[in-house]
């Protein structure tokens, strides 16, 4: 039998954290999003898991009563109580691509949600427009 390597799998192991905070939406009101965990402090981003497979992206605001509060970053069409949220330590993957996110994000306006904001190329920002 053929020895198999498992050293790529060893170094995959070494960059995934093994825990993930996790909690759970209990109320919605209005753009405040009320959750039993996960940990987390204030200004942290959180990530929600819908039912129906969306994720929405969430950043601490405060804590009543034992409870998080969020802000969603993005649409909350389909967000309902029992939906799983997630700590997110790892801010830099917001800009949702692959690859080497600082020349993305260098000199762009970066959105809310991490998104960049598109102008057009023929757009001068250094000349003000009435």
């Amino acid at each position: 039998m053929t020895p198999v390597s498992l050293d790529r799998y060893r170094a995959d192991l070494g960059r995934m954290d093994p825990l993930r905070w996790r909690g759970v939406v209990t109320d919605v009101t209005g753009l405040v999003i009320d959750s039993q965990g996960p940990a987390s402090a204030i200004g942290g981003f959180c990530e929600i898991q819908t039912a129906r497979g969306r994720r929405v992206r969430t950043q601490v605001a405060g804590f009543r009563n034992g409870r998080i509060l969020s802000i969603p970053l993005e649409e909350i069409d389909g967000l309902e109580p029992g939906d799983a949220i997630y700590y997110e330590d790892d801010v830099v993957h917001t800009a949702r691509g692959a690859g080497d996110t600082t020349a993305v994000v260098l000199g762009t306006l970066i959105l809310t949600s991490g998104q960049p904001l598109l102008m057009p190329a023929n757009m001068n920002m250094a000349t003000p427009t009435p």
